[in-house]
Order: C-alpha cells, then sequence, then structure tokens
C-alpha cells in the first residue's frame, strides 16, 4: 500500500543524511565532504521527479539551500586552512556555518521522506526508461509493495528471476517491458489521484 513506508532508495538517501547529520558541528570538514558525497545522488534524485512538478519543486527549493549553505561553509573551511593566524575564528565561524548546514539537511531530510513515494517512482521510471538498466527484480518487488502484484504472483516472479530464464527470449523482455510502461501508468495515476 502506497505510503506505508519508504522504498530502499530512499531510505538509503535518509540513512546518508542523518549520518551527517550526526556529526558535531566542530566535524564540520567531515560533514562538508558528506554533503559532497551526497550531492550527486540528490542531483539524480531530482532530475528522477521532472515528471512530478510538485515533489521536484520542493527538492529543488531545500536544495539550492543545502547549496548555498554548503558553499558557505566551504569559504570558512578555505579561510580556516589559511594560515592568516586567525585560523581559530574562522574554524569558530565554519562550526557556525556547520550548523546552518546541517539544519538544511535536516530540512532536505523531512522533505525526502515525505516525497519518498515520488522519489522511488522517479527512481523507478529513470532506471526503466534507461534501455541498459531494467532492474526487473526491482519493478516486480515495487509493484509487491504497491499492491499491484499478489504475494503468489510475486513469489512465482522471484523464482524465475532467480533462474534467470526471464531474460532468455526477446518475447519476455519485451512483455516485461510492456509490464513495466503499463506499471508506470498506474503510478501516474496515483501521483494525480485518479487511481
Amino acid at each position: 500500500m502506497p505510503g506505508d513506508r519508504m522504498g530502499e532508495r530512499s531510505e538509503r538517501l535518509v540513512r546518508m543524511l542523518e549520518e551527517a547529520l550526526g556529526l558535531p558541528p566542530s566535524e564540520f570538514r567531515e560533514l562538508y565532504g558528506r554533503w559532497k558525497a551526497l550531492e550527486p545522488e540528490m542531483k539524480k534524485v531530482l532530475r528522477a521527479l521532472e515528471h512530478n512538478p510538485t515533489a521536484s519543486g520542493r527538492l529543488s527549493a531545500v536544495l539550492l539551500e543545502v547549496e548555498k549553505s554548503a558553499s558557505g561553509l566551504l569559504d570558512m573551511i578555505s579561510r580556516a586552512s589559511s594560515g592568516d593566524g586567525l585560523r581559530l575564528d574562522w574554524e569558530r565561524f565554519a562550526e557556525r556555518r556547520a550548523v546552518q548546514l546541517k539544519d538544511w539537511l535536516l530540512g532536505l531530510r523531512e522533505v525526502l521522506i515525505s516525497i519518498s513515494d515520488a522519489v522511488e517512482i522517479g527512481l523507478l521510471r529513470q532506471e526503466l526508461e534507461c534501455s541498459t538498466g531494467l532492474n526487473v527484480e526491482e519493478l516486480f518487488l515495487e509493484m509487491r509493495r504497491r499492491g499491484v502484484i499478489s504475494e503468489a504472483t510475486w513469489l512465482r516472479v522471484k523464482e524465475a528471476l532467480s533462474s534467470g530464464g526471464w531474460a532468455t527470449t526477446p518475447e519476455i523482455r519485451e512483455t516485461v517491458r510492456r509490464i513495466s510502461r503499463i506499471f508506470l501508468q498506474i503510478l501516474d495515476r496515483e501521483d494525480l489521484g485518479e487511481g
């Protein structure tokens, strides 16, 4: 059922944010490093939300603030490393910027949680639309999670996937692609409140 729990992709991103949020302000360099590691993932999510302007807008707004705050922190880190005799002062300023960045990262975490279904759909859509990246197991797992297929169907699919037999013929691959397109249409209707 939609909204019961976050999907695997969203959970991973939230976990990464929580790890960064757990750092004390005095570890501002590590905090900045964690954000830089997470930033490409967040940009990928933003691209994946192109079909959902509401979720995309919410994420984009908070990402802009996170990026501004991270840029300010980088400036303070650079100044603290300059060796101009004011290192301790710049480090205190960097700690303040780290607190500000953590505030925005917390906001980003909250937005991600609130739009997790849209994130899952967007990333799944992106994966399915990429001709080389079709992850059939993820597709059917998401269908099971949303109640589109039964547990019995999921078990049959899982068995077929584990044997590797699903990809042996072009007909089966095309059927899976059709199912994925139908599933994405169902998800789009859910997003629009039609389903």
